[in-house]
């Protein structure tokens, strides 16, 4: 729990310095290293996710901070209001909707492949998230 609380931090800390805007593509660049590329335990994760997303690198500091605790308590306190405590997650709040997961859905075979391939000489197919959590 302790590293994923990291990337939670970074993230806080990305939508203070740039706005929510910026966190989906923040969340799906440190998704994308730490699950499909299976680097858990590499500490670049959230630096190149930083620079792949154009924000600075000084940001990374976050996953050791406790400034950003509160917002993040706080977050979650709102979508568990939503939803209410007997749920899963992600929890997805979307135009006033709130709903829970997992969502997590086989990703498709590249064009051309062969039926019941993922295209990516691996077995089994990559899985990737149906929503931006």
């Amino acid at each position: 729990m302790e590293s994923a609380r990291g990337s939670v931090r970074v993230c806080a800390a990305a939508v203070e310095h740039a706005g929510r805007l910026v966190l989906g593509p923040l969340y799906t660049a440190i998704g994308t290293r730490l699950h499909n590329q299976r680097r858990r335990e590499d500490p670049a994760v959230i630096t190149e996710a930083l620079t792949e997303c154009a924000l600075p690198a000084s940001l990374a500091s976050a996953a050791t901070s406790t400034q950003f605790d509160q917002i993040i308590k706080d977050s979650h306190h709102e979508a568990s209001d939503d939803v209410g405590l007997d749920v899963g997650t992600p929890v997805l709040r979307i135009a006033g909707t709130a709903l829970f997961g997992p969502v997590v859905t086989p990703a498709p075979p590249p064009a051309g492949a062969p039926p019941g391939s993922s295209g990516t000489g691996s077995s089994p197919s990559p899985l990737r998230t149906a929503s931006s959590n």
